[in-house]
């Protein structure tokens, strides 16, 4: 499952990361549902966050990335663009 949350700006901070995926935990949580791991690109603010959370956080190591995560980023840009183009899609 694949969940997006925009961020305001490039230069987010760990507390921008915090309150975003505290929103959409509590999203979960109105549904019955429980986060209990997610994967990351090895981001300094998400190691930070990773100490400040309940949930455990898979980060990849350095100069590596996490597979699945690349191709659902990659997806939700195709869709971004395609929806902004007027694009259907299929």
């Amino acid at each position: 499952l694949t969940i997006v949350q925009h961020l305001p700006s490039k230069n987010f901070t760990a507390g921008d990361i915090k309150r975003g995926l505290d929103e959409i935990s509590a999203k979960f949580h109105q549904r019955g549902y429980e986060i209990v791991s997610f994967s990351s690109d090895p981001g300094s603010v998400f190691t930070k966050c990773a100490r400040e959370l309940d949930i455990h956080m898979d980060i990849a190591g350095a100069r590596s990335h996490v597979p699945t995560a690349e191709r659902e980023i990659r997806l939700v840009k195709e869709r971004c663009r395609a929806t902004m183009a007027g694009v259907p899609i299929t």
